[in-house]
């Protein structure tokens, strides 16, 4: 806390100021409540600006902000200086979002988020949906026009995303593991987090049509660009050719090997 205090006093950003200085000083605002969940044992993963490995982001979506607790994905944010609209970045916390997902949530019945624009800070509650979520304002203030009212905040922060945690039956980690369902001679599909690998053997004496009809149905499902979200069919949403023979889609990976290769 005292960090915070000093920040705000030496550092405070101008209104216009990037956003990520803008980013540093909520972090400062963050390590409140991540410091008092740490002293008790309560150990949370922050995500700052970094491709997103929850599982909870929408493809070529980065998310500024995401906490999580083994897994349990407890609050997300976006962050903005203050030439940006805040109910453009308050909107952003549920675009951004992939689908509802109890793995992911538990059975809580909403997750926390907040947005910011410069010193005016959104704190919402994430709705659990089956379709698109809801981001409804509790909170909706100045953290310099009201100091006191931010410290309190997300002091109390601490508290209320432990309540979540302790309370939701999702209480472990759920990393997809990698796991092989079907394997033979000729070809290896493993299940991997994020994407499926499917290794095909070719032969010598054989397998180059094969491996062309399934190289053509990958294409075909790489143009499927607008797919059911519940759908039984596997689509491809990039495709790229790497050298000796391997061949990469962003959800599903095929691998093809020459004769006496390595199938793994």
């Amino acid at each position: 806390m005292d960090h915070f205090l000093a920040l705000s006093v030496f550092r405070r950003p101008e209104a216009t100021a990037s956003e990520n200085s803008w980013q540093l000083y909520y972090d400062a605002l963050l390590s409140i409540p991540i410091s008092l969940w740490h002293e008790k044992g309560f150990l949370v993963r922050e995500h700052r600006n970094l491709a997103d490995k929850t599982g909870t982001t929408s493809l070529r979506k980065r998310p500024d902000y995401i906490l999580q607790f083994k897994g349990l994905v407890l609050m997300r944010g976006e962050d903005k200086n203050s030439l940006e609209s805040i109910a453009k970045e308050r909107a952003e916390l549920t675009t951004k979002m992939r689908r509802w997902n109890v793995m992911l949530y538990g059975d809580l019945p909403y997750i926390l988020g907040y947005a910011t624009s410069g010193s005016d800070l959104q704190v919402v509650a994430i709705e659990r949906s089956d379709g698109p979520c809801r981001a409804t304002v509790i909170l909706d203030f100045s953290v310099f026009e009201d100091k006191a009212g931010a410290l309190k905040v997300f002091y109390n922060l601490a508290f209320l995303l432990h309540q979540m945690a302790k309370l939701t039956k999702r209480s472990y980690a759920c990393n997809l593991e990698p796991f092989v369902p079907d394997e033979n001679e000729k070809r290896k599909i493993v299940l991997l987090d994020g994407f499926i690998e499917r290794t095909i053997q070719r032969t010598q004496s054989g397998g180059e049509m094969d491996v062309e009809r399934l190289k053509s149905v990958y294409e075909t499902l790489q143009g499927l660009d607008e797919s059911s979200p519940v759908t039984h069919l596997q689509t491809v949403e990039k495709l790229s050719v790497k050298r000796d023979g391997v061949w990469s889609w962003n959800c599903l990976r095929l691998v093809i090997c020459d004769f006496q290769q390595s199938t793994s």
